[in-house]
């Protein structure tokens, strides 16, 4: 997982966090509170590596309002807290980046009272927004088609690139799960990888022949290019660890080169990968396992089906039919 925090788990640093007077020790809100509260995160909630980049970020935004405006977070009340989101709000925050930081700073006012009960939660009784879904519309398989023709020639770049979409449309992973794949999470020969997902989840996703040629390729053209690099499974052009960064630049470069016109990601890939996948009469909680999902409602809405496929199913299998 591309530059998601390197926690040091087995040290314990003392918290420094504001008391219910408003006076902290040392800094107040300081560094060294939101690096003990990453840690509460990562141990005690287990909360995955890239969330946990995002709620550092809605804290570190949270404390520095309250420093705009001279208090500490254990001054802090509803109202204050209800003026700051509706304040990040007008300021056009989209409504999932708000439902995210309603969650940071309910994670925030837990770890405080963790630390000392006597802190007021003024979080408490406040609802999470409107979460309103605006979920990227799959390709279809023609384009799919398109993009995955896309890297041609024998470059290193081009052989990887088909590789990491072939990967990608198989098995339906996020971007950091495959940026964070090693070698020995790949079986080439059964078709299957080992991956690590939210939440330290393991889980086994198989890829089919295609998959497995153009992976076959590339590790070819790897142990020729880099013959002294053992991990991890996806590599740079400099022989590192490719970046989630540097995966999007690439899978955005294949899209211009396939002519297609619209936003092209590597959500966009997953959401495709489940779409497909039930449109060809996959069951549900078969996806589910496959992305990693911890509910089925989340997978629920990451698949778009046509009606026609819906009206087929229905004369397939419905008894009245």
């Amino acid at each position: 997982m591309p530059n998601s925090p390197q926690l040091p788990l087995d040290q314990t640093v003392p918290p420094s966090f504001p008391s219910p007077s408003g006076r902290g020790q040392g800094e107040g809100p300081s560094a060294s509170c939101l690096e003990s509260f990453t840690r509460y995160l990562a141990q005690e909630r287990r909360i995955s590596g890239l969330s946990i980049t995002a709620y550092r970020y809605c804290i570190r935004t949270y404390l520095a309002h309250l420093r705009g405006i001279g208090i500490e977070p254990g001054q802090a009340t509803r109202e204050t807290v209800l003026v700051y989101l509706d304040g990040r709000r007008q300021n056009g925050l989209s409504s999932s980046s708000l439902f995210q930081a309603t969650i940071a700073l309910r994670h925030f006012y837990r770890f405080l009272l963790r630390e000392d009960p006597t802190v007021p939660n003024p979080t408490q009784g406040i609802g999470l927004p409107k979460l309103v879904n605006k979920l990227p519309q799959p390709l279809t398989l023609q384009e799919m088609e398109k993009l995955l023709k896309a890297p041609r020639g024998t470059r290193f770049r081009n052989v990887r690139n088909r590789a990491i979409l072939e990967v990608l449309y198989a098995t339906g992973m996020r971007v950091s799960e495959l940026t964070g794949l090693q070698i020995a999470d790949l079986n080439l020969g059964e078709g299957y990888l080992r991956v690590m997902g939210k939440g330290s989840r393991e889980r086994i996703v198989p890829f089919g022949s295609r998959a497995k040629e153009a992976m076959e390729r590339y590790l070819a053209a790897r142990a020729k290019k880099f013959p002294n690099v053992a991990e991890p499974l996806f590599l740079g052009i400099s022989g590192n660890q490719l970046t989630r960064g540097g995966l999007w630049d690439q899978i955005k470069s294949c899209a211009r080169r396939a002519g297609i016109t619209h936003r092209v990601s590597p959500h966009i890939l997953r959401h495709s990968f489940a779409t497909h996948m039930l449109s060809g009469g996959a069951d549900l909680r078969a996806i589910q396992e496959m992305l990693g999902h911890k509910r089925i409602t989340t997978t629920e809405i990451y698949t778009h089906v046509e009606p026609e496929h819906l009206r087929r199913v229905w004369d397939r299998a419905h008894p009245r039919q």
